[in-house]
């Protein structure tokens, strides 16, 4: 068994869709037992997110809104030219009109449950549309419903994934075959649709790839597989052949967004290969993360441009210990840190709903909070460094190892 990721890159027009039904069609010809899991296509969270937003503004403005949306996936679908696409634009027209009508005969006041009930939409669709075009391409599939599979507490936008349930729940509806399903999304033990955060797709397919012990979790992406940089920030980044989940860890707790941060944990427990390879160049292999560190990896650079400063007074309310927990119960990664007697100062990634909490908490506590750039070095040389900082004012900057993060 192994298990193939694609993200809303992978699938953003009809063209990539035939691309990826390809791959998908190659392997399994060779009789190949595989899981795949496939984002919305494109843009289309963000573009729900949007459909979220008006849902609160009037009822008139969600249904056109989503209306619009819903016709971009119906455009889709004809333009793969899909000979049943009568039934396969039936179920997609289900999907969205469940979702409208639930939603339009009264106002739900919490905002984390409709968010993860409108953007799901995107994968449940786009998934479904996948399993339609394969079996047209001779390719047998089973759709499943990721809600069904992944299981989470009530915490919406950041289900927290309950394992022991989750593994007997897969296991119960994968056996043999190929079978096509959703990333990023998860169900309650009272059927309400979850999603386990932003670009949690990765993660979804790492707990399948641990549960089902499968040979292999392959990331399709855009790019050959895990850079020594971003190739839009910096020209000609090296490509990484093989790196150990500690490197892939360090990697991604800084910021690297080629993997999600969650994904790497269940992998390593089951002692499953990860390989990120490129669904553009396919005869490229990628980047193989397995085993130990490689003591050998060479010198990245991480551009992190969406960041927020948070600076603090400390007091007999509010520890350090006590503030930097409020931090690490939303999930934000902190990249830089600064502690004195009186003052801490946290810079971590710019998440609205994850943000506003915290500084409510925080609230005259608080006495700066501005937005931010971080750049990451790994073994980078001392002129690379001023070169890429130039003359920024430097925030501040710390030293850890074979690491520098500077804050501008």
């Amino acid at each position: 068994m192994k298990v193939f990721k694609f993200g809303g890159a992978s699938l953003a027009n009809a063209d990539r869709f035939k691309n990826v039904a390809g791959i998908i069609a190659k392997h399994a010809k060779g009789k190949q037992d595989l899981v795949v899991v496939a984002s919305a296509l494109g843009k289309s969270t963000n573009e729900l997110e949007l459909v979220w937003q008006c849902y609160y503004q009037s009822k008139k403005a969600f249904v056109t809104a989503l209306d619009e949306f819903e016709d971009s996936y119906l455009a889709l679908i004809k333009e793969l030219a899909i000979e049943s696409e009568g039934e396969v634009k039936i179920k997609v027209k289900s999907l969205f009109l469940s979702v409208c009508e639930f939603l339009v005969k009264q106002k739900y006041s919490n905002q984390n449950y409709t968010y993860d009930l409108i953007v799901s939409l995107g994968e449940l669709a786009t998934t479904t549309i996948l399993s339609g075009y394969l079996k047209e391409q001779g390719v047998e599939n089973n759709w499943l419903d990721a809600r069904q599979l992944i299981a989470t507490d009530h915490t919406y936008r950041s289900g927290k994934v309950d394992f022991k349930l989750t593994s007997k729940q897969v296991k119960k509806h994968i056996k043999r075959g190929v079978y096509i399903t959703q990333g990023f999304l998860g169900g309650t033990d009272i059927g309400t649709t979850t999603t386990l955060g932003r670009e949690g797709s990765d993660f979804s397919a790492a707990i399948l790839a641990s549960v089902l012990s499968a040979e292999e979790l392959t990331i399709w992406k855009d790019v050959d597989g895990v850079l020594t940089a971003d190739p839009r920030v910096i020209a000609n980044p090296r490509l990484i052949k093989k790196m150990g989940y500690g490197d892939a860890k360090n990697l991604t707790y800084f910021g690297a967004k080629v993997i999600h941060p969650k994904t790497l944990a269940p992998l390593q427990r089951a002692d499953i290969p990860l390989r990120v390879r490129s669904f553009i160049n396919k005869k490229n292999m990628g980047t193989l993360v397995h085993g130990a560190v490689n003591k050998n990896l060479p010198a990245y650079y991480i551009f992190k441009e969406k960041q927020v400063m948070v600076s603090c007074k400390l007091g007999s309310d509010f520890t350090a210990s006590d503030i930097l927990q409020l931090f690490k119960n939303s999930e934000l990664a902190i990249a830089y840190l600064y502690l004195s007697s009186e003052y801490l100062i946290v810079v971590c990634d710019k998440l609205e709903h994850k943000i506003k909490p915290i500084l409510g908490e925080l609230g005259k506590l608080l006495v700066e909070v501005k937005d931010v750039k971080a750049h990451v070095f790994y073994k980078q040389t001392r002129s690379f460094i001023d070169n890429r900082v130039g003359k920024s004012k430097i925030l501040g900057s710390n030293q850890k190892g074979d690491f520098w993060v500077v804050i501008v």
